[in-house]
Parts: C-alpha cells; structure tokens; sequence
C-alpha cells in the first residue's frame, strides 16, 4: 500500500480515537485486535486502493471497511455506534500532501452472529484522493 493510503487510514484512526462520543461507546479502537480486547470495540477492516491517473495528475481510489463488534444482540448498541462513527468521520482533514477530492459513506450492515453471540456492524467508506506532489 502507498503512502497516500496509510496517511488515510491513519486520518481515520485519529479521528475516531480522537471523537469523545464515540470514545464512550466502545473499548477500543484497532487495527489488530488483541485477544484481551474487550467488546464492544472497532476494528479497521479490509481495505482496497487503487490507481486514478489523469493525463494531469496521479491520485487514487481507496475503500476502507470498518468492523464494528458488540455483545448487545440487539440492534440499538451497534447503530448508536455507527452514527458515532459517521459523525467521526464527517470532517476528517487530509495531510498537505494530498488533497481528497472525495470522501464518502457508502453503506452500512448490520449482522447478528448468534453462534458467537455477538452483533456485527459493517461500514464503508471510499476516498478519491489526488496526490499534489510534483
């Protein structure tokens, strides 16, 4: 993955540690989850990045899952969480060395896992970021 993908996915993570509301909600944050880790918590998921070239500039294209995990078999927890998240993430900025021309919501799921016992929350999110360096 490329600088330009690691500076976004470290936006997000400071914006979702950095989100009192949302820090209320949960145990944690990860990147990789510890055994330890307490539910419920986010965890960073899969993720994606690809070329967006122009004749004018190089950018690219990433789409970032967040995983979002509790024991509340109910759906009041898991959503609760997600709208913290959203609201995390609504005003993220990016570095000075790259600009996003796009950073949006793309959907949400909810999914409950009863052979574990747990609640499954689903978001993404895709970014169109243009670099600006010559």
């Amino acid at each position: 993955m490329s600088e330009t993908h690691w500076a976004l996915i470290e936006t997000i993570y400071a914006a979702l540690v950095n989100y009192e509301p949302l820090q209320s909600q949960v145990h944690g944050i990860y990147d990789y989850v510890p055994q330890s880790a307490e539910l419920p918590y986010i965890c960073l998921g899969r993720t994606q990045e690809r070329p967006w070239l122009t004749k004018t500039f190089d950018g690219s294209e990433h789409v970032i899952t967040l995983d979002l995990w509790t024991r509340d078999l109910g759906r009041k927890q898991i959503a609760a969480m997600m709208k913290a998240v959203r609201e995390a993430l609504a005003n993220i900025a990016m570095s000075d060395l790259f600009n996003c021309v796009l950073f949006q919501f793309e959907f949400s799921e909810i999914l409950r896992d009863l052979d574990d016992g747990v609640m499954h929350g689903v978001m993404r999110y895709r970014a169109t970021i243009q670099n600006l360096e010559t």
